[in-house]
């Protein structure tokens, strides 16, 4: 339920104005000039731990998902060692508040072995604020603050329910928002055929024929 109010909520301000398996390297150890922010995805399989500061003995406040994209705005100063991996912490916005992530079980791709239409994505030669998010929880984000004219849903962004059978897609969406702020108690199920190009660019193809190639948004 938190998480689906955070999402609800990140659409809502958006328009107004996230076993053990190591993927790859992650930025720190070869990039010594570190900029911030950039993305992360989460690549322990039983979920990365949110601590209030960066170390292991800091309060726990939450735990993300294997596959969870999160944007890192900041690195702690000092590396730390857990599980043999000696890596850095990084800093996130957390429930209204900053928190710390071990960077030992972060990497700057994908994880190979999630569902293909996992993460943020962007359509091909549009504008990059029109995009999808699909989150490990099971949560959909479409935003498409400005309708432009044609686009999906008449210009309106919505939150939903995910869930992927095969190639086929199927979104139950609600909390439609129009380009002029308001909010309807619309409910609709978004049913969409999938064919992933590689891991980074995929193709919808919705019931009404419209076609889109996305592409994974990498950027923060």
């Amino acid at each position: 339920m938190i998480l689906r109010k955070t999402a609800i909520f990140i659409l809502l301000s958006f328009l107004n104005c996230a076993g053990v398996v190591y993927s790859q390297v992650f930025y720190s150890q070869n990039t010594p000039t570190y900029k911030s922010p950039i993305v992360g995805y989460v690549t322990a399989k039983k979920g990365l731990t949110i601590r209030s500061c960066p170390s292991i003995s800091c309060d726990k406040t939450g735990t993300l998902l294997y596959g969870d994209r999160i944007i890192l705005i900041g690195r702690s100063e000092n590396q730390e060692e857990i599980d043999g991996i000696t890596e850095y912490w990084y800093k996130l916005e957390w429930q209204h508040s900053f928190a710390w992530i071990f960077g030992g079980f972060l990497s700057n791709a994908m994880p190979k072995d999630t569902p293909p239409v996992l993460g943020r994505w962007r359509i091909e030669n549009q504008d990059a604020r029109y995009y999808w998010n699909f989150s490990p929880d099971g949560y959909a984000v479409h935003g498409n603050p400005l309708s432009g004219g044609g686009l999906i849903y008449g210009g309106s962004s919505f939150v939903g329910v995910w869930t992927l059978r095969g190639d086929n897609l199927i979104i139950k969406a609600e909390h439609f928002q129009t380009q002029w702020g308001e909010i309807s108690n619309r409910r609709d199920t978004i049913k969409i055929v999938i064919t992933a190009i590689d891991r980074d660019r995929i193709i919808f193809r919705f019931s009404d024929g419209l076609e889109h190639i996305l592409i994974r948004d990498n950027a923060p």
